[in-house]
């Protein structure tokens, strides 16, 4: 519409031009005439000669009209004379030249009509008629090449636009195809990015980020499944195993006892296993409601380590104690106590009977720093890189005999990046493993 409304305008003004061109002949050939037809009047001449052309060698038709409207002179054949002699009675009572366009024997005309002095004797109106017909051609001719100039434009346009946009898009159609065709078993898929400074290449890079994310997040979701529906099997299978030796045939209240206690004790790990599990989604899917109290920290963990000092004295093992004489963290102290618990409860059962585990407490980096440290057998550094992971075991050879599913560091490691803070395997002098939590200060 832009394009047609300029074509349009140029048009209109290029044929104002002309007109104004043509205008401005018959005007200045007027004036040529009269006053040629003054000076011959001035002169005496009985009569007065009119040119056929002007200046410029372009045929003219003139004619001279007396004050009555009667023809004195014509420069040749003029039709239409009717026509001119209403003209001509205009330009008087006008006193300026006017300008008109008519129809004479089927050309049209542009005419101009000026009253020649009326004080001189003689003295009437000259008309000149110009044919229009090279304004018009010159008219047709600028009109159809504008037409055809626009038309071409607008199909290059759209040609160009299309072959643009088809460019455009075309990596969000590859995005969209890729997205179609997407499946849990094809996440390794990627856009092929042609541009990566633009618009769509960064949209490209996005889903491309998008789809590596997913792929990270279902297949640590295959391991995780693979690894629970592991775990949760064992149990299972032991507490069948010994149910159906229980009723192969008749017991002992005695052994109907043993194997009730031992189907219980596997019940209760199932039951720590599911309260992990339970947790760990929980944190996973930001649903884990974490408090943000100010918890004393000398008080929080002599309580802690005084929950466990019956079960280290039944392991022949004892715990040390080393904290300040105050401080205060800011955290969720039932969730902080678990993680607590956890790393209590796994030096323990790696700790050697007759030594200690010792948790100590000390401030550090704007915040607490707790760490607990046994003398067991340690951590294989190749097993440091995943021992936060969910299922890792320190000795994957033990098994269950450690009575753990791999989930207590873990879950750990959940809690305290829960609380902004940091768990890590730290190196220690000698054998055992010391593990350090650093959460934020109360402020």
């Amino acid at each position: 519409m832009i394009v047609v409304a300029a074509v349009i305008t140029f048009w209109s003004a290029f044929a104002g031009a002309e007109f104004s061109a043509l205008d401005r002949s018959l005007f200045t050939q007027g004036r040529l005439v009269s006053a040629d037809i003054r000076h011959q009047l001035a002169t005496g001449a009985s009569s007065v000669t009119l040119p056929d052309e002007t200046a410029q060698h372009i045929a003219v038709a003139a004619v001279y009209f007396g004050r009555g409207g009667n023809v004195l002179q014509t420069s040749g054949a003029v039709v239409g004379l009717g026509e001119l002699r209403r003209l001509a009675t205009q330009a008087p009572a006008a006193g300026t030249p006017v300008f008109t366009t008519v129809t004479l024997a089927g050309d049209q005309m542009r005419v101009v009509a000026e009253a020649v002095d009326p004080g001189l004797p003689g003295a009437g109106v000259v008309v000149l008629a110009r044919p229009m017909d090279d304004l018009n051609r010159i008219l047709f001719e600028v009109g159809a090449l504008l037409v055809l100039t626009t038309v071409l434009l607008i199909a290059a346009a759209t040609a160009l636009a299309h072959w643009l946009a088809g460019r455009a898009v075309a990596s969000v159609k590859r995005i969209a195809a890729t997205a179609r065709d997407l499946s849990e078993h094809d996440l390794h898929r990627r856009v092929e990015v042609l541009q990566a400074d633009d618009e769509f290449g960064d949209l490209a890079e996005t889903f491309n980020s998008m789809l590596a994310r997913l792929e990270s997040a279902f297949e640590s979701l295959r391991h995780f499944t693979a690894d629970a529906a592991h775990e949760l099997r064992a149990p299972l299978a032991i507490m069948r195993t010994d149910l159906e030796v229980a009723l192969g045939r008749a017991r002992t209240p005695a052994q109907y006892r043993q194997t009730l206690t031992a189907v219980l004790a596997e019940v209760e790990n199932l039951t720590r296993m599911t309260d992990q599990l339970l947790l760990l989604a929980q944190a996973d899917a930001g649903s884990l409601a974490v408090r943000s109290e100010p918890i004393d920290i000398v008080d929080f963990v002599e309580e802690t380590v005084e929950r466990w000092r019956a079960t280290a004295a039944s392991r022949d093992r004892r715990i040390q104690v080393s904290l300040p004489a105050s401080g205060q963290v800011r955290g969720d102290p039932m969730l902080l106590r678990r993680v607590l618990d956890n790393l209590i409860d796994n030096a323990l059962r790696f700790s050697p009977a007759g030594q200690p585990v010792v948790v100590a407490a000390e401030a550090a980096e704007g915040g607490w720093r707790i760490t607990v440290a046994d003398t067991g057998p340690g951590v294989e550094p190749a097993m440091r890189a995943q021992l936060f992971r969910r299922f890792a075991r320190a000795d994957p050879a033990r098994q269950r005999t450690t009575g753990g599913a791999g989930l207590g560091l873990a879950l750990c490691s959940a809690i305290v990046e829960l609380h902004d803070g940091t768990i890590t395997l730290e190196d220690g002098a000698g054998r055992g493993a010391r593990f350090a939590v650093l959460v934020p200060a109360a402020t």
